[in-house]
């Protein structure tokens, strides 16, 4: 798959760029031949600039097959620094979006939750309720920290 061998953005900040097909559809029954068939596909470009990634995105496709339509349903945006000034908190990179580029106002922003995040929006995903009150000491931490800034 074309896909496959694609050499996305990488930076030493962030890591590198990912991209993950999430669903594919298509077709009637498995013995057709799909008359059509789409995948949603999320992508997490670590470095430049969005159209940069995404006009690699449709060479490598056009490459397998001209007739290759491809859509990007969202503007998307790069990568976001988080502060991490505050002590005692583990911090990581991880290659994921979120709705933090969206919050309006100049202030501080902190992504920070309870459990870890290797388990996190997936079908293991569990909290015990002696992590639920780490986690209520942790936004206390990170709300008075803020206040005396």
């Amino acid at each position: 798959m074309a896909l496959d061998n694609l050499q996305l953005p990488r930076s030493v900040q962030y890591g590198n760029s990912t991209l993950n097909i999430e669903k594919m559809l298509g077709g009637d029954a498995f013995n057709v031949v799909a008359a059509s068939a789409y995948a949603d596909v999320y992508i997490r470009v670590a470095v430049g600039e969005r159209d940069t990634s995404q006009k690699m995105i449709v060479d490598a496709g056009k490459e397998v097959d001209e007739r290759l339509e491809l859509h990007f349903l969202s503007k998307g945006y790069g990568p976001v620094d988080i502060h991490h000034d505050v002590e005692g908190f583990e911090t990581t990179t991880v290659n994921y979006g979120g709705d933090i580029p969206w919050r309006a106002g100049k202030h501080k922003r902190y992504l920070y939750g309870p459990g870890s995040i290797l388990d996190a929006h997936s079908d293991h995903e569990h909290l015990s309720a002696e992590v639920m009150e780490e986690a209520v000491e942790g936004y206390k931490k990170l709300v008075w920290s803020a206040l005396e800034k």
